[in-house]
C-alpha cells in the first residue's frame, strides 16, 4: 500500500477508502493509530478530459492533514506537464497563512482553468472571511503582495484569480 498509482477520477474513492476521517472515540482512535500509516505515495494520472471540473481543495486538505504523504502528478499523452508541475506547486505550498486557510475551511474551491487565459488557478473563499477586495465584481484587482502572503506568487500559473462563496 505504500506507492498507489490511479487517474485523477478515482481520487475522491481512493482518498475515503485509504484516508479514512479518524474515529472520535479514544479507544477506537488509539487502534486506529496503530494500524494507520500517513506516510505513503500516490501518483495521479492527469487526463485533460478530468481536469475541467476538477476541484484540487480536497487533495490540498489531504497534503495539509499527512505533509509526509507524497503526491506527484504525472501527465499523459495529451501534454499536460506545464499544469502537472504547477499542481505540484500549489500542493506542496507550506506557507503558514495558506495552511490556516485551508485547516480553517476559509478556502472552499481550488478550481485549474484552461480556457481563458490557459494555465490559470481560481481560488473561491468563504464570503465572511474574503478580504474586501475580493468582494468586488467587477474590475477585481489583486492588491500588490497578496499572492505572496499565501505563498503563491512562486506558483507556474499564469493567472490566479479569487471568488467569494455566498452562501
Amino acid at each position: 500500500m505504500d506507492a498507489h498509482r490511479i487517474p485523477l477520477c478515482a481520487l475522491d474513492r481512493y482518498l475515503s477508502a485509504f484516508h479514512p476521517s479518524p474515529p472520535r472515540n479514544e479507544q477506537a482512535l488509539k487502534r486506529f493509530n496503530s494500524f494507520f500509516n500517513p506516510a505513503g505515495s500516490l501518483r495521479l494520472f492527469l487526463r485533460t478530459e478530468e481536469l475541467a471540473y476538477w476541484d484540487m481543495l480536497r487533495l490540498i486538505q489531504h497534503q495539509v492533514r499527512f505533509p509526509d504523504f507524497t503526491v506527484n502528478f504525472e501527465s499523459l499523452h495529451d501534454g499536460r506537464a506545464a499544469e502537472a508541475k504547477a499542481f505540484a506547486e500549489i500542493l506542496h505550498n507550506e506557507h503558514p497563512e495558506w495552511v490556516k486557510l485551508i485547516r480553517a475551511k476559509t478556502v472552499r474551491q481550488v478550481r485549474p482553468w484552461f480556457d481563458n487565459p490557459p494555465n490559470s488557478m481560481r481560488i473561491v473563499m468563504k464570503e465572511k472571511l474574503a478580504p474586501l477586495w475580493m468582494k468586488a465584481t467587477a474590475q477585481m484587482k489583486i492588491p500588490d503582495g497578496y499572492l505572496a502572503t499565501l505563498g503563491l506568487d512562486t506558483i507556474r500559473c499564469k493567472n490566479i484569480k479569487f471568488g467569494v462563496e455566498y452562501s
